[in-house]
């Protein structure tokens, strides 16, 4: 929050100093201000993407979040809002395929949720780990920074996640 700079930085450096409980009505409007946003977006969106990392923990704070935008989606409509989605698909992230546990974890996903999954998991790979830490894409990385095999399977991967979200939007704008 204190990212915010300028006049906001010292006002919540003031808030800060009265106490806790300023603290906690400070970020109270910080979560709604970013609720609002969130209700905006999903009325204003056609597609929903949603990623998720094949593990337990985060099916589960998956699910959550699933209840928590079907009870959001109800209310938007009994407020008279339209929320129509051409598409709502599931991205399989930081997926390891030697990691056994989450390869039962994404058959598991596959057998619930079936056409929903995209059918190429984003793999684990130290080039897009690097790519985040320097804040870039990992198309902007330079190829010998990397053995040619780890920037490869992150380029191929990466290119067929890209291609997959492509098509779908080409079909929901009827280009396809």
């Amino acid at each position: 929050m204190i990212a915010m700079g300028g006049i906001a930085d010292w006002r919540l450096r003031a808030v800060i100093a009265v106490g806790p409980r300023c603290i906690a009505a400070l970020q109270n409007a910080f979560w709604f201000n970013q609720s609002k946003l969130f209700l905006q977006a999903l009325t204003a969106s056609t597609s929903v993407l949603i990623t998720v990392h094949p593990q337990m923990l985060d099916l589960m704070s998956m699910s959550q979040f699933l209840l928590m935008l079907g009870n959001i989606t109800k209310t938007i409509k009994a407020a008279g809002a339209d929320v129509r989605l051409d598409w709502l698909r599931y991205l399989i992230t930081r997926f390891e395929p030697q990691d056994v546990p989450q390869v039962q974890m994404l058959g598991f996903m596959q057998s619930m949720l079936a056409e929903e999954i995209l059918k190429t998991p984003m793999v684990k790979t130290t080039a897009i780990s690097d790519a985040g830490l320097t804040k870039r894409s990992l198309y902007e990385l330079d190829r010998s920074n990397f053995t040619r095999g780890t920037y490869d399977r992150a380029i191929e991967c990466m290119d067929a996640v890209n291609f997959e979200i492509q098509g779908l939007i080409h079909r929901a704008w009827g280009r396809m």
